[in-house]
């Protein structure tokens, strides 16, 4: 698209040093053209965190659930 380096967007994504205006204007015109926005679980992988969590509420329940330390069937109480 702008004919330049992962590297070079990654320095225009974060304002750093060592590209022309002429290519900063360039791949920030593409930035905004495709409105584009980081991603939380992208990011997170990078930074080896777990930023999802995930509950499950069940109310009122009449059947086996699973016991995920051995994986047993349980009866629920």
């Amino acid at each position: 698209m702008a004919g330049v380096h992962r590297s070079t967007v990654d320095k225009v994504l974060h304002n750093r040093e060592g590209v022309s205006q002429e290519v900063r204007e360039r791949v920030q015109k593409i930035i905004d053209e495709y409105q584009y926005k980081p991603n939380p679980i992208g990011q997170a992988l990078k930074k080896q965190e777990k930023p999802i969590k995930i509950g499950v509420l069940l109310w009122n329940c009449n059947f086996r659930c699973i016991d995920d330390r051995n994986f047993s069937f349980l009866p629920f109480r």
